[in-house]
């Protein structure tokens, strides 16, 4: 059997040359810069929603399989166990909507989706989703792809093989897509930076820092301590606007 696209013509297998699908670093603004990493950066509201959106409606699309029936027709290889992993269910634990949307999540934050198949008797059995940021992708001067798999304290090196590689964009080539998180991790993180502000901003009451001053000379220890004392008294939403008392002539 061999499987075919939607236009009913083999598919064929992607190679690439040597890697050059770093993301470049952003334009040097100064020591002000900011720079979010991809987990930073989907906690942002407007980032997920993206994200969510482009995952949830194409893994709203069913994946089929087709073969050749004839020279020049096809038809549904519902039989096959492509069609059983892509279409109905790749694991035990996942829906084929869920498989899709986690390769899909992956590719739009990291560039790449990578699938570990687990084989037995010659046969692909299970599909599962693997953490991006775990697999290193290498690619050799004939574009022959092996992958580098963090397992805890060990590295695995596996081949297209065990892994399925879903490559994203990579508009600079190379053998692995390019994160659009990645590079845009400076616009990212000032979004990042604004919304960290905001928080401990309004935490505080948006009451500025101030400075309590004492009369007397301190060592470190005490002015810690009353430093400690004063942020449990007045520090916090729970605490805005609460009466300061405080004696021995300070200000």
């Amino acid at each position: 059997m061999r499987l075919l696209n939607r236009a009913g013509r083999d598919v064929s297998v992607r190679t690439f040359g040597v890697d050059t699908s770093v993301a470049p670093g952003p334009t040097d603004i100064g020591s002000q810069r900011v720079d979010a990493s991809p987990v930073q950066s989907i906690g942002l509201p407007a980032v997920m929603a993206a994200v969510r959106l482009v995952a949830d409606s194409i893994a709203a699309m069913p994946v089929k399989v087709y073969e050749r029936a004839g020279d020049l027709d096809r038809q549904l290889a519902e039989a096959t166990q492509q069609y059983k992993l892509l279409h109905n269910s790749p694991n035990l634990e996942q829906s084929a909507f869920e498989f899709i949307q986690d390769v899909v999540s992956s590719v739009e934050c990291f560039g790449n989706a990578f699938v570990l198949k687990t084989i037995a008797q010659g046969q692909v059995q299970e599909l599962r989703v693997l953490s991006a940021s775990r697999v290193t992708v290498k690619a050799d001067a004939k574009g022959q792809l092996t992958f580098e798999v963090q397992d805890g304290a060990d590295t695995k090196t596996l081949t297209s093989r065990e892994i399925l590689h879903v490559r994203g964009l990579a508009p600079f080539g190379g053998a692995s897509g390019v994160s659009p998180l990645t590079l845009h991790r400076s616009t990212l993180g000032n979004s990042v930076a604004v919304q960290s502000f905001a928080g401990r901003y309004f935490a505080n009451d948006a009451t500025p820092g101030l400075v309590l001053k004492m009369p007397q000379n301190l060592n470190a220890q005490q002015a810690e301590e009353i430093g400690n004392q004063w942020n449990q008294a007045h520090r916090g939403l729970v605490n805005a606007r609460k009466t300061a008392v405080r004696g021995s002539g300070a200000d």
